[in-house]
C-alpha cells in the first residue's frame, strides 16, 4: 500500500473505533434517562406559586386552536395565559380573541402591530407580553406546541422546585407523520443534543448551556436578574442566549426529556425545516469556527462511513491489498455507525427502521450547516415569521403589516 491508501485505512479504522465507543457509552447514557412523564410525581407545594404562560403567535391560525385549548385545561391551580398576537396576517387574532372570552379570565390577548428597530419578533413579542404577565414562574411556550396532559405545568412546576431550578427547558417529543421529516428531523434533533447534552447543561460547573423555546420555565425574580428579554433583543435564537446568560451568572439550568407531557410539529414542509433548522444552528452554535468543526466531524463521522466504504469497494484489482483492508475497516464503521442509531433511535421512539434514513438525513444536515455557517459568518441573512433579521439586530418586515419603528410601538388589548 502507498501512503495514501495506508492513511485512508487508519481513518477508516479511527472512525469504526469512534463509534465502537460511542455504541460503548450509549448504554450507561441512554439507562441514565429518566424523561418527565404523566405519571412522575407532581409533589406541589401548598401554596402553589402563580404561572403566567406566553404564547407568542404570528400568523398560526393552523395551531393556536389546540395549544391553547391545551394549556387551558390545565390542572395548575393558579394560572394564566396571555397569548400575543404578533403582527398576523391571518386569522390569529380572532381565534384568540374568541378563546379569551370563553376562558372565564384565565386568558388575555395582547396585540403587536409593529415590530421595533433593533428587535427580534419573538424577544419583543414576549417582553410585551412579560407586562401583563403577574406571575411568580413563567412558562414561554410556542403556539405549534400541544400540551398531551393536564399535568404538564404541575409536573413541571414541581420538578423545577424539588431541583432548585431558576430555569427549567423541557424538550419537546417531534410529531414526525411525513417520510422526509422522520429522515431528517431525528438527525438535527441527534446533532444538536450532541452539542448540547443534558448531563453537561445540568451539570452547575460546566459551562454549557442550552434552552428550547418551547417549554422554558422561569422564576420571575431569576429573569429579571438576567436583564430580561431586553437582554436578548437581538438575538434570532434567544432561547440558547438566554441559557447562556442563566448559566453565566450562576443561575441554576435544567434541561429535561418528555415522554407525554407535550408535542410539536415543527416544520411542515421540507424547505420552511431547512431554513428553520439553519437558524437554530446560526444561533446555537454562534461562531464560524464552531460551525465548521461541526461540518468537519459530520462529514468524516456520519457520512464519512459510507463514502469510504462506497471508494473502497470501487478501488478494484489495482488496490487489491489496500483495498480489502479498507474495505474491512470502512465496512466496519458503516456497521458500528448504523448499530448506534439503530440503537438511539429506539429509545427516542422514532422507530429503529427509520434509522436507515440516517446517512440520507446526515447529508441534509451538511446543507443545513452550509446554510447556518453563511448566517454566522454574516454572509446571509434569515428570514423567519416574514421578517428578514440582519446583523446586529436589525430587522425588516416583509409583511404588509407595517415598517419598523424607531422605538417600541403596540397596541395591548384584553379580551
Amino acid at each position: 500500500m502507498n501512503a495514501a491508501e495506508i492513511m485512508w485505512v487508519v481513518l477508516g479504522a479511527l472512525t469504526a473505533a469512534m463509534w465502537l465507543a460511542r455504541l460503548v457509552v450509549m448504554g450507561p447514557m441512554l439507562r441514565r434517562r429518566n424523561p418527565l412523564t404523566p405519571r412522575s410525581i407532581a409533589a406541589l407545594p401548598a401554596d402553589c406559586p402563580k404561572v403566567s404562560v406566553l404564547v407568542a403567535a404570528k400568523d398560526e391560525e393552523k395551531n393556536i386552536a389546540p395549544c391553547i385549548t391545551t394549556l387551558l385545561s390545565q390542572d395548575y391551580p393558579s394560572l394564566e395565559v396571555i397569548a400575543i398576537d404578533d403582527r398576523s396576517n391571518d386569522r390569529t387574532g380572532k381565534i384568540l380573541a374568541d378563546l379569551a372570552a370563553g376562558s372565564a379570565d384565565r386568558m388575555r390577548v395582547v396585540t403587536i402591530k409593529h415590530l421595533p428597530a433593533n428587535w427580534f419578533g419573538k424577544a419583543y413579542a414576549m417582553r410585551e407580553g412579560l407586562k401583563r404577565a403577574t406571575g411568580q414562574w413563567l412558562l414561554f411556550t410556542d403556539a405549534d406546541c400541544v400540551f398531551d396532559t393536564p399535568r404538564a405545568v404541575s409536573i413541571a412546576v414541581a420538578h423545577a422546585i424539588e431541583k432548585g431550578t431558576d430555569f427549567l427547558t423541557i424538550i419537546p417529543s417531534l410529531q414526525a407523520p411525513t417520510w422526509w421529516e422522520r429522515v431528517f428531523q431525528p438527525v438535527c434533533a441527534i446533532v444538536l443534543m450532541f452539542w448540547f447534552q443534558p448531563d453537561k447543561v445540568n451539570h452547575p460547573r460546566s459551562p454549557c448551556a442550552y434552552a428550547n423555546g418551547a417549554f422554558m420555565l422561569i422564576r420571575r425574580a431569576a429573569l429579571e436578574t438576567m436583564g430580561g428579554y431586553e437582554a436578548v433583543r437581538g438575538h434570532i435564537t434567544e432561547d440558547t442566549k438566554l441559557a447562556q446568560i442563566a448559566k453565566g451568572i450562576g443561575l441554576s439550568l435544567r434541561v429535561e426529556e418528555n415522554a407525554g407531557l407535550y408535542h410539536t410539529r415543527m416544520y411542515e414542509t421540507m424547505w420552511s425545516a431547512f431554513g428553520g433548522w439553519s437558524r437554530i444552528f446560526a444561533g446555537a452554535l454562534v461562531r464560524p469556527g464552531k460551525v465548521i468543526l461541526a461540518i468537519v466531524l459530520l462529514a468524516i463521522f456520519s457520512v464519512g462511513p459510507w463514502v469510504g466504504f462506497a471508494l473502497a469497494l470501487g478501488w478494484g484489482s489495482s488496490h487489491a491489498g489496500g483495498a480489502k483492508w479498507a474495505i474491512a475497516v470502512w465496512g466496519l464503521a458503516v456497521v458500528l455507525k448504523q448499530a448506534a442509531m439503530l440503537r438511539l433511535y429506539g429509545a427516542i421512539g422514532f422507530g429503529r427502521i427509520w434509522s436507515l434514513g440516517y446517512p440520507v438525513g446526515s447529508v441534509g444536515m451538511l446543507l443545513i450547516l452550509c446554510n447556518a455557517l453563511l448566517k454566522t459568518s454574516g454572509l446571509t441573512t434569515t428570514t423567519w415569521k416574514n421578517t428578514t433579521y440582519r446583523a446586529g439586530g436589525e430587522s425588516t418586515e416583509s409583511s404588509s403589516v407595517g415598517t419598523p419603528e424607531p422605538a417600541p410601538v403596540a397596541e395591548n388589548s384584553t379580551s
